[in-house]
């Protein structure tokens, strides 16, 4: 490292540090020699440089420094009037920060003195009112006194109110206080004391609003009245009222519950009918809950029964939610009691009852308490206890039973085993239990991957039928259009419904998902389904190649029909639409258009390998001519109309479609544009050709030949003739036979009908008629 630099840069830049430069080179290996010859050097260039700057602006530095000393004979004479100046304002703000401090001692001082003042404020205004209280509770609890009045009654209210209303306010002041640490003043002593205070006048009046509601609550159970406008049940209205504010609103539960429910629930639970009365043996099977809980909505639903009638009354009690914490919870807790084994699935069926009957139950007791029932921790205890997640398991057994025994059996698809056993239908899985969704949700993707693999294991065996591998396209197209959540109706759009807006958008990419596979499974499907008809055809179109034997140096006559290799290979296609189109025309019809295209791609392939080949031996062999019967034809143009007939026959058996492929394969095969030769051709044919050629030969010219257009033109003339014969057959006969006139009126009006579908034909066949 000998003889290395340090840039200059290295300490120009902002919050440079010499020593962590100095530092940081010493660990790269550089001596300390080195690092001071390295500054040296900086040193002398930087003098030099402020040397030469020097003599450059000499004038400059001269007019400064004179410029300097005037300045400073100037700032001589200012210096002690501002020493002065500095002086006294230091000393007066040395003043001014001592007055703060005092003023910050002062004020407290006064802050502790405002919280003084506000504690013996709420001890004068409370005293009085406390000892009030005190004085009415102790005439009430007095054993003179048998009952109270209703204006006693509205006093012990008014008095719960009261006593809340100085605890939240001794509360506050306490929060208030607790910053002070300058230890417990008089004042404090005092709010402790109305503290305690308060703390004995709330046990004094929750017992006495406890006894006169265990009281009225009695008178009640003998004449229970829904009128809340009696005197009775103002009474127990303020008593209640007087219990909820002082926080102890479970008392009044206890008690409606052991005045008013508790034995009617024993009652219920030891009958025979709807009881909950458990055999010794087989306890599991002889327990359902439905017609216990029938049985307490029947009893405790009827407008007779004090506590429906309690709880008309009670209505307008802010929290009190009567029906919930004095019916639901201990109906529920006395199933738990008595009955712990019904909330295991040993019998899935009866399981699945249960529960249902549970949260029917839930449901009608808490209508109308839904957020309240959301927060019940007893509730949520009850739920805890049902053990769905092995009556999913045992349910997702059983579905996976049926999908062995009905779709890989029966070979249909899951929509129905989806709707009835998971999602839609009564006692499916999602219906019946809401929390088990996202379970739901992997055990229908696990039964659609189960589906799949089956199919997958049928397909590519390469043996499948036909008829079984469009159908399961079939079958895979309508689940996943079913699966799609904006299929009206569908089951994907269920599916969304019954997950909720939280989940909504996980499940539609979920849902997404499982079409994109079965999409592609359809095209996998399709896949082998098509390379098995091509397998089958293109095979069949090899004997193309033997058709320039046939003609090649021989007196063979023109063609006139197409070949017997082509039958073969459309009738495979023919036959196999004609056998699956009545039950899967969509598939058929797209498995055949794939097909043709394939085959006519392979097809083309192969005439133009033909062609090529015998266009050579033709111009090899100077154009030889055929025999002297068929002079007219080269053995070429023998070749290329019998190409000619055989791809337009085998275009006619394909689905029409104007596929590059079709188009390739009328390319390679029409007849150069040689309109001469099809014209003879089709003379050689005594002037017409197949009916079902003629679309596939019009489509092999860019425009119409002639010779097609006029053979076109005479088909349609004979056929107008043949449609009219009749007609003029019969005027021929005699006019008086009666039959014969009733035979005409038929023909005519079968003539009549066929002329209205065929518009063209009936034009022509009436310009005939005139010429």
């Amino acid at each position: 490292m000998a003889g290395v630099a340090v840039p200059l840069s290295e300490f120009t830049e902002p919050g440079a540090d010499p020593v962590a430069i100095i530092q940081r080179y010493r660990r790269r290996g550089v001596s300390m020699t080195d690092l001071v010859k390295s500054f040296t050097r900086h040193e002398n260039k930087i003098q030099e440089e402020l040397v030469q700057l020097i003599n450059d602006h000499y004038s400059e530095f001269i007019g400064l420094s004179t410029k300097m000393e005037d300045v400073s004979r100037k700032t001589a004479r200012l210096r002690p009037p501002l020493s002065a100046a500095l002086e006294s304002s230091t000393a007066s703000t040395t003043t001014v920060k001592g007055m703060v401090g005092e003023a910050e001692a002062l004020m407290k001082e006064k802050e502790k003195i405002r919280r003084e003042r506000s504690l013996l404020r709420l001890y004068k205004d409370n005293r009085a009112l406390l000892s009030k209280i005190s004085a009415c509770l102790a005439a009430a609890s007095s054993p003179s006194n048998d009952h109270l009045t209703l204006a006693g009654y509205a006093a012990l209210e008014n008095s719960a109110i009261e006593l809340t209303r100085i605890e939240l306010a001794l509360a506050e002041a306490q929060s208030i206080t607790s910053a002070d640490t300058s230890g417990e003043s008089e004042a404090t002593k005092y709010a402790d004391s109305l503290r305690g205070d308060l703390t004995t006048a709330r046990d004094q009046l929750h017992q006495t609003l406890l006894q006169e509601l265990n009281r009225l609550l009695k008178v009640f159970a003998e004449a229970p009245s829904e009128d809340p406008s009696s005197v009775s049940s103002m009474c127990l209205i303020a008593t209640c009222k007087g219990l909820v504010n002082l926080g102890h609103t479970s008392d009044i539960w206890s008690s409606v519950v052991s005045t008013l429910v508790e034995e009617q629930l024993k009652d219920i639970a030891g009958s025979e009918q709807g009881g909950l009365a458990v055999a010794s043996s087989g306890a599991a099977t002889a327990v359902l809950l439905a017609p216990y809980f029938e049985k307490v909505k029947a009893v405790f639903g009827s407008q007779t029964n004090a506590l429906a009638k309690l709880n008309e009354c009670l209505k307008g009690v802010e929290g009190l939610h009567l029906l919930p914490e004095c019916l639901l919870r201990p109906v529920l807790l006395d199933v738990q009691q008595r009955v712990p084994s019904v909330f295991m699935p040993t019998y899935p069926v009866q399981f699945a009852e249960n529960y249902a009957a549970a949260q029917d139950f839930i449901r009608g007791v808490g209508a109308g308490h839904e957020p309240y029932l959301m927060t019940a921790s007893w509730l949520t205890a009850f739920e805890a206890k049902w053990k769905t997640n092995v009556y999913f398991s045992l349910r997702q057994r059983e579905i996976a039973q049926q999908v062995r025994k009905e779709l890989f059996t029966r070979q249909d698809n899951p929509l129905a085993i989806l709707r009835s056993q998971i999602w839609k239908h009564s006692g499916a899985l999602a219906e019946l239990m809401p929390q088990l969704i996202p379970r739901c949700l992997h055990l229908t993707c696990d039964l659609l991957s189960a589906w799949q693999g089956h199919i997958s294991s049928q397909t590519k065996s390469g043996s499948t039928d036909p008829g079984l591998a469009l159908s399961f396209c079939k079958d895979l197209s309508a689940v996943s259009s079913e699966l799609d959540p904006d299929t009206v109706a569908g089951l994907g759009a269920d599916i969304v419904n019954i997950a909720g807006e939280e989940m909504a958008d996980g499940v539609a990419q979920l849902l997404a998902l499982c079409i994109d596979r079965l999409k592609r499974q359809v095209s996998e499907v399709e896949a082998c389904l098509i390379k098995s008809l091509v397998d089958a055809v293109v095979p069949k179109l090899e004997g193309v190649k033997q058709i320039p034997v046939l003609y090649r140096m021989t007196a063979k006559s023109a063609p006139t029909t197409h070949s017997a290799y082509v039958d073969n290979a459309s009738s495979i296609l023919t036959d196999f639409a004609q056998k699956y189109s009545k039950d899967h025309p969509d598939e058929v019809n797209k498995v055949l258009i794939r097909v043709g295209d394939e085959c006519a791609e392979r097809f083309a392939e192969r005439c133009e390998a033909v062609l090529e080949k015998e266009e050579s031996l033709s111009r090899f062999t100077h154009q030889t001519k055929g025999s002297v019967a068929s002079s007219e034809f080269s053995d070429i143009d023998k070749l290329r109309a019998q190409l000619w007939l055989d791809a337009s026959h085998f275009i006619a058996a394909l689905p029409e479609t104007e596929s590059l492929s079709i188009q390739a394969l009328r390319d390679a095969t029409k007849l150069l544009h040689n309109w001469n030769i099809l014209a003879r051709l089709m003379d050689s044919m005594e002037g017409r050709l197949p009916s079902m050629l003629v679309p596939a030969a019009l489509g092999s010219w860019d425009e119409e030949p002639p010779c097609i257009r006029d053979q076109a033109q005479r088909a349609r003339e004979q056929e107008g003739m043949d449609l009219l014969r009749p007609l003029v057959d019969l005027s021929n006969t005699s006019q008086s036979d009666s039959c014969s006139f009733m035979e005409g009126v038929k023909l005519m009006d079968e003539t009549l009908s066929q002329m209205k579908h065929n518009p063209v034909l009936a034009k022509e066949s009436i310009q005939l008629v005139d010429q």
